[in-house]
């Protein structure tokens, strides 16, 4: 196996993402809301008994529960209060309503009054409309088809979340394809509502769905079995997503065979080192260590043992002789300071265009 400069998956893509860029959603297409009229709902309608005057909704409508013959189209739409503004697609049959200046004028369960450039509460702005708010790390806690949509960390909406049409594409779990802007960030994906494509870069676009927690506390990955809420080791972070957990503890260790490795891989190609396979997007490693490619196809990935990188014999060195001693610390990033623990070079073929150090084990 040759060494490499792997490209690491940084957090900030969640830290710093928006509605548009980590739902996998476009509202509307270019990112906001719009009111839109419901030409199948009339003000003529009671909403309570069947009207033959209204034009809108069928004598087969009783105006109470769903309904597929409701020619409002929505089988969300409980038809308790129609409103011949509302746009019908987030219709729960009691809101979205035309406007709003404060939450006092909305009624559940869109509570909360919105602005629609903005997305947060409204600040007497005359764009504002009721929503749901929701708390992002639970998507299915909205009302009738809708999920929860992340908002952002700087948001200041209730939750970080807000309640949006599901779209009815890739589940957690399933594979994704992701968009990206110059700067190499996710604009969009193929993921359902409250789902980011994790594991996909400019490189390799492809990833798999995996759901949005918060690492800091509540209903983390509902619905799911054998995940947990990952902080990617930053106990402060108010975002995460639902990984796999590792079952690693000893990742750099040197090993004979993979049955005495805890993450179950013992890789003869690195010199014998524990590691674990993380080629599956998914599966997350140790709070020690991170994921690295090493095949240009991306077809292996393995868990590494983190070091603070820096001058040949430097901390970062001693600390990875003190797992193993056939090891030394390896800058694998833009920040010189990032390493991972990796077997020293002994001869210049190890060390593709430049040449082996082998007095510090370090390629040069």
């Amino acid at each position: 196996m040759t060494k490499c400069t792997p490209r690491l998956l940084s957090v900030a893509l969640l830290a710093a993402c928006y509605l548009s860029a980590c739902s996998g959603e476009d509202r509307d297409g270019n990112g906001t809301i719009k009111k839109n009229k419901d030409a199948a709902v009339e003000e003529m309608d009671s909403g309570i008994v069947n009207n033959t005057g209204d034009s809108g909704v069928p004598a087969s409508d009783t105006g109470v529960n769903p309904n597929p013959m409701d020619a409002g189209g929505n089988p969300n739409d409980t038809g308790v209060n129609p409103n011949p503004t509302d746009s019908g697609v987030m219709d729960t049959g009691v809101m979205p309503q035309p406007g709003c200046t404060s939450n006092a004028d909305c009624i559940a369960p869109n509570n909360t009054c919105l602005s629609d450039a903005t997305l947060e509460p409204c600040n007497g702005a005359n764009d504002c409309l009721c929503a749901q708010s929701c708390a992002f790390e639970n998507p299915t806690s909205c009302a009738g088809n809708n999920r929860c949509a992340f908002l952002g960390t700087a948001s200041t909406v209730p939750g970080k979340g807000l309640c949006i049409p599901a779209n009815g594409q890739a589940a957690h779990g399933a594979a994704c394809t992701g968009t990206f802007d110059a700067q190499g960030q996710l604009t969009g994906s193929n993921c359902e509502v409250g789902n980011y494509c994790w594991g996909a870069f400019p490189d390799k676009p492809t990833g798999k769905c995996a759901q949005f927690c918060n690492p800091q506390g509540g209903p983390n990955c509902t619905g799911l079995t054998g995940y947990t809420c990952d902080n990617f080791g930053d106990p402060a972070s108010q975002v995460g997503l639902c990984l796999i957990a590792s079952t690693a503890n000893d990742n750099g260790e040197a090993c004979a065979a993979p049955n005495t490795c805890t993450g179950g891989s013992c890789e003869t190609g690195l010199g014998g080192i524990c590691t674990e396979d993380c080629v599956d997007p998914l599966q997350s490693c140790s709070q020690d260590s991170t994921c690295l490619y090493f095949a240009q196809d991306f077809s292996i990935a393995l868990c590494m043992r983190n070091c603070t990188s820096g001058a040949a014999g430097g901390p970062g060195d001693v600390f990875c002789a003190g797992v193993n001693m056939n090891l030394i610390c390896e800058n694998v990033a833009s920040d010189p300071t990032i390493g991972v623990c990796f077997p020293r070079c002994t001869m210049d073929a190890e060390c593709g265009a430049v040449t082996c150090n082998v007095a510090t084990g370090h390629c040069n």
